[in-house]
């Protein structure tokens, strides 16, 4: 029950770092006034696996914006440098109720358990980083998207409704809190001392203000951007990397700072075409709500054995098979491969910290191929987009991963080293698209150029390298 006692209602902010379209908040906020108590608000920032400077900037980039919308709304956030599971347990000592937004990957579920046995008051979990609850959308791991498609179509009408916000009937802002070295982070150079002051961050990995920048208000900017000039195209040239026409959302997603049903509603009724909506959906809502399936259905979603057993087995008979073509992590993360294409795709993640859609596909595939085992590929992949990646440690990113291995695919015609598992090549990608052009816009962002021109397309040029064969793949029979 809730603590009568309390002072105020805590929301501990963990996922969600925005104000629009956040049910937890929202919950927070009806919870308070109900109770006639203030909300505050809290966040530790601690180090968390595999995250660096890069990471940590566009999250306190974020924060910032939060912390200033908060002290307009009279509620106090408290920003620290500190474990979450010190702060929210010093906080909910005078706390009614602790509420917090929901996590999917191991240590988001992990803190929320052990807070959860922990507090001596309620701690509520609001679903509000997924158009359809996990759960509400299926009771088991899905075995691909055309499987939890129709589930997710089944419940977005009741789930992509507008939101407006609830206002809070009394202030935190001059509440004293038993916690003291809590940081504003709004004011000018304010990030730039936090981080320099940030014992035990990796600092090995260069920021991307210069591409992307964190928070709530610039995904506002980025939404905006892709309905007026984008959207009219995505339907049909979305999968292009060579042209600008995805939403480039996925980072503001991970750390929570829009909302996927406010996108997918802004989307909706928006005046796009019809098939620009519709893969609008089918990539911001059914697949990325596939990968929360299969996170959190999945304990194992960062490990070979996660894969379906079909997948593990022909990848294991065909581990012996000859490699022309083997490189080192070191060789791999120096973009020092003999192939252009996957050097351009690994060096874009490295100078923009995001990589166009359709080459991370490629990208897996080839580390697949070169890797020494299929259990050091899915490791390799892992680490360098965990690393690079602004939208890395994200269930979409370990559904990503092992979907390069097998997972939400089906059996495909043999092929050396990947057996049944899908097999893609440097000749299919020059067939298909603008490959010089691709690597011409890569080599213009590593110079600096902010809004590059692609190179004129070529001719499909032969494989440098390739263990499978080069006949056309077919489908096997069902």
């Amino acid at each position: 029950e809730k603590d009568a006692g309390g002072r105020y209602v805590l929301y501990w902010v963990q996922a969600s770092i925005r104000w629009n379209y956040n049910h937890a908040l929202q919950y927070a906020k009806q919870q308070a006034n109900s109770l006639g108590l203030p909300v505050v608000c809290c966040f530790g920032v601690a180090p968390f696996p595999e995250a660096n400077q890069r990471h940590f900037r566009f999250l306190l980039e974020g924060l910032a914006d939060l912390q200033e919308h908060l002290k307009a709304e009279k509620i106090r956030f408290v920003v620290k440098q500190q474990p979450h599971t010190q702060l929210v347990k010093a906080l909910a000592a005078e706390a009614a109720l602790v509420v917090t937004d929901m996590g999917y990957v191991r240590i988001e579920r992990q803190w929320r358990s052990e807070l959860a046995s922990a507090l001596k008051v309620p701690l509520v979990q609001v679903e509000t980083n997924a158009a359809v609850p996990v759960e509400t959308a299926s009771s088991k791991r899905e075995f691909a998207a055309r499987t939890i498609r129709p589930k997710i179509m089944k419940l977005l009408p009741k789930y992509l409704r507008e939101l407006k916000p609830a206002s809070v009937s009394k202030s935190s802002l001059g509440l004293k809190l038993k916690i003291s070295g809590d940081s504003d982070i709004t004011k000018k150079g304010a990030i730039d001392a936090f981080l320099k002051a940030f014992k035990g961050l990796d600092r090995s990995v260069t920021q991307v203000p210069e591409y992307f920048v964190g928070g709530p208000i610039a995904a506002e900017k980025q939404l905006k951007e892709f309905l007026d000039n984008r959207l009219p195209y995505y339907g049909e040239h979305r999968n292009k990397p060579e042209m600008h026409y995805s939403s480039d959302l996925s980072p503001y997603y991970h750390f929570g700072n829009i909302s996927p049903v406010h996108a997918a509603v802004a989307v909706m009724t928006s005046k796009g075409p019809k098939t620009g909506k519709e893969g609008f959906v089918e990539e911001s809502v059914v697949r990325r709500e596939l990968s929360f399936n299969f996170c959190h259905f999945e304990s194992k979603y960062d490990d070979f054995s996660c894969l379906p057993p079909w997948a593990q087995k022909t990848l294991k008979e065909h581990q012996k098979d000859k490699r022309t073509t083997q490189y080192t992590l070191k060789q791999l993360e120096d973009c020092a491969t003999e192939d252009e294409v996957w050097n351009a795709s690994q060096k874009e993640i490295i100078v923009t910290g995001k990589m166009a859609n359709y080459m991370r596909m490629y990208w897996g595939k080839k580390v697949l191929e070169w890797a020494p085992s299929p259990e050091k590929g899915f490791q390799w992949l892992l680490y360098l987009n965990n690393k690079y990646g602004l939208d890395g440690c994200d269930p979409n990113s370990y559904a990503g991963v092992a979907w390069v291995f097998g997972n939400h695919d089906r059996p495909w015609q043999k092929t050396p080293v990947f057996g049944m598992v899908r097999y893609m090549g440097q000749r299919g990608m020059y067939s298909k698209f603008n490959m010089p052009g691709y690597i011409s816009v890569v080599e213009q962002h590593a110079a600096g150029v902010r809004n590059p021109t692609p190179a004129p397309k070529k001719r499909a040029r032969a494989e440098t390298s390739r263990s499978a064969s080069s006949a056309p793949m077919k489908k096997a029979r069902k």
